[in-house]
This record gives C-alpha cells, sequence and structure tokens, in this order.
C-alpha cells in the first residue's frame, strides 16, 4: 500500500482493525472472520516465539464450531499445533503436551497419505520432533535431515526454513556445535522467500555469524517457493 503499515488502510477508516472485524461478526453469531483471525494471531505467535500467547489463540480457536473439518488452514493449523505442542513438552510443561504432539503426528501421517507431495515434509518435520521428545537423537537428526530434503524437492522455501531451523534448535539443545550452521541455513531461506522478521528474529536470537555449511548431508535451498 505504501502509504499505512495498518492493513486495513485501504478501507478509509471503515474497518480500523480486525478487533472491528471480530465484533461484527460475533454480532451476527457467525464465526468464519473470527476463525482466520485467531488463527493468524495463533501463527503469528508461534513464528515469534511466544509459545503462551500462541497456546491462548490456539484454545480459543478450539473453541469454534467446524474447525476441524480437513482443509488447508486446518491442516496447516495441526501441524503447527503439533510444533508447538512437542516444543512446551520438551520446555518441561507436562506430559500432556506430548500427547498432543502425538495426536497431530498422526494426523499428518493420515494427511501425507492423501496428499504426499503438500504434507509429506511436514509429516517428516513432526516426527522429527517426537524423536526428539523421546530422546532418539539418531532418528530424531535422520528425520530432521529427511524433512529439509523433503521440502527442498518441492520447492517450499518456507518449509525447509522452518525444518532447518528447528534442527539448529534440537542441535543446541543437545550442545551440538553443528547447531549454527543449521540455523544459518535457515536464516538464509527465510531471506529467499521474504520472511524478513523471521531472518531477523533468528540471527538476533541465536547471534549467528553465519558459519560456512559444509553441505556434508548433500543438503540446498529449495530454487522456488510453491504454495499449497
Amino acid at each position: 500500500i505504501g502509504e499505512s503499515s495498518n492493513p486495513f488502510y485501504i478501507f478509509e477508516g471503515m474497518i480500523p482493525d480486525e478487533n472491528f472485524l471480530l465484533l461484527d461478526e460475533q454480532s451476527k453469531n457467525e464465526c468464519v472472520i473470527t476463525n482466520g483471525v485467531y488463527t493468524r494471531r495463533f501463527f503469528w505467535h508461534f513464528a515469534n516465539g511466544d509459545y503462551a500467547q500462541a497456546e491462548k489463540w490456539s484454545k480459543l480457536r478450539q473453541t469454534l464450531p467446524n474447525t476441524s473439518i480437513a482443509g488447508i488452514l486446518n491442516i496447516y493449523y495441526d501441524y503447527m499445533q503439533g510444533l508447538l505442542a512437542f516444543q512446551m513438552y520438551r520446555n518441561g510443561k507436562g506430559e500432556s503436551y506430548y500427547d498432543e504432539g502425538k495426536k497431530m503426528l498422526r494426523k499428518m501421517e493420515l494427511y501425507a497419505k492423501h496428499s504426499s507431495q503438500n504434507c509429506i515434509n511436514k509429516y517428516l518435520l513432526l516426527q522429527a520432533e517426537a524423536y526428539a521428545s523421546e530422546f532418539e537423537v539418531n532418528k530424531a537428526k535422520e528425520t530432521y535431515i529427511a524433512a529439509i530434503r523433503s521440502s527442498t524437492c518441492s520447492g517450499r522455501v518456507y518449509d525447509q526454513a522452518q525444518a532447518y531451523e528447528f534442527m539448529g534448535k534440537y542441535l543446541s539443545f543437545i550442545v551440538d556445535p553443528e547447531s549454527s550452521k543449521f540455523l544459518s541455513k535457515a536464516h538464509e531461506c527465510y531471506m529467499q522467500c521474504g520472511a524478513f522478521y523471521l531472518a531477523k528474529k533468528l540471527k538476533k536470537d541465536h547471534k549467528l555469524d553465519f558459519l560456512l555449511f559444509d553441505n556434508k548431508y548433500g543438503l540446498g535451498v529449495a530454487k522456488r517457493e510453491r504454495g499449497w
């Protein structure tokens, strides 16, 4: 738009922000826009590393009707919900999060069977997170690499960035010196797909100095970004 950072600027004040949309929809006893807003806020806080806020909006979303119907938005939500659950479990929040992560993993396995091109890399990353939560170090590493390769082959640079990032974070958790290399590759992928805020945050949070990636795993960066 160029004139304002407010995405509702184009409505010239008629729709000041998304809270206005929520109130309007609530007055009509509908929830289509509410579902979208809650999901967006969940995705945003998760990507920003604010897991408490992500969980808050996830729980609010779960109170809405018809959010369990399979569809692009709900499939991606289940995937992100699984990632959140395994992260919360490894942060010491309790066994229930592990169970939630496994539940989402089973869903992604089913999605991957019916839509392999769209979902297999997401299933693999969730499986890697499950192994990481089960202290299966070698299986976790192998499956993170498989997730990276899958997202590379499918041309999904954002998914590839996520896979690099989660492997890097896991390696940091187990004090593996190669963690910075994978986080640096995540930064490269985020920059390539235009996720500049996430790239900047990753660099700041992990104090990246962009170590040379020796590529002993035979990995690269996807050449293009595909949608669903």
